[in-house]
């Protein structure tokens, strides 16, 4: 649903353009699987070049990364920074308890992107109140490289850090694994939700989405798309092995 709704909010400004439902493969980068990262993200690279696609716009800190790392030619702009643009409507109904923000540590130096989310969290007219370690200090929620599957006792260390640097604030973060990770020890939201859904976000109404939905929920997703509108341009990538 969020994924839509801010899809079809920048559709607003950029009238042509189009989405990627793609992944960007950074799992298997982290995992060390150079080989087929390198097939499966310039096969993908390739095809956008291909179509004259000049410009990248990621709201997942992991996807900007690799963008802007790999994508040799193209513009990778988190979307986050163009929100931080414009003069959002404090909405009726907040909350006055204080959140405070996980930033991802794939963003650790990502500076303008987290001045962004701040910016953003602000303009909803709440408290904020930064923890301990933030900014390029900031902590692993516990599943970033899949360290949640080869150290879990580290990634569990590192959760328990954070609940007891949030102290029952609620945690907003603008990268969905974190979000999950998160709201196994505390309050936790995306930044998504509480731009568009303020209030609900708040109160806690607005859920993150677990294992088995989160793949459902891309297959809804695509479902609407292809309802949405026809494309100029589209394709089903089939996936490549890794010999």
């Amino acid at each position: 649903q969020r994924v839509m709704q801010l899809y079809e909010h920048l559709e607003s400004f950029f009238p042509e353009m189009g989405i990627v439902l793609d992944c960007c493969t950074k799992p298997s980068h982290d995992l060390g699987r150079s080989d087929y990262f390198d097939t499966m993200f310039s096969d993908m690279l390739k095809y956008l070049v291909d179509h004259g696609i000049k410009n990248i716009l990621t709201a997942c800190p992991s996807c900007f990364a690799v963008f802007n790392n790999y994508a040799d030619g193209l513009i990778t702009q988190s979307v986050y920074d163009i929100l931080a643009k414009e003069e959002w409507q404090i909405p009726r109904g907040i909350s006055l308890s204080p959140v405070t923000t996980q930033d991802s540590c794939v963003a650790r130096l990502e500076k303008n992107m987290q001045d962004s989310v701040r910016k953003l969290i602000l303009a909803q007219g709440i408290s904020f109140e930064e923890m301990k370690h933030h900014g390029k200090k900031t902590l692993c929620c516990g599943e970033g490289g899949g360290a949640h599957f080869v150290a879990p006792e580290w990634a569990g260390q590192w959760g328990e850090i954070r609940r007891n640097e949030g102290q029952g604030r609620r945690i907003i973060t603008y990268c969905a694994g974190c979000a999950n990770f998160l709201g196994k020890i505390g309050p936790t939201a995306h930044l998504l939700d509480l731009i568009f859904d303020p209030v609900a976000t708040l109160s806690g109404k607005a859920k993150v989405a677990r294992s088995p939905m989160t793949y459902i929920n891309r297959l809804l997703l695509k479902r609407r798309f292809r309802k949405k509108q026809k494309y100029a341009s589209s394709r089903e990538r089939n996936s490549v092995e890794n010999t």
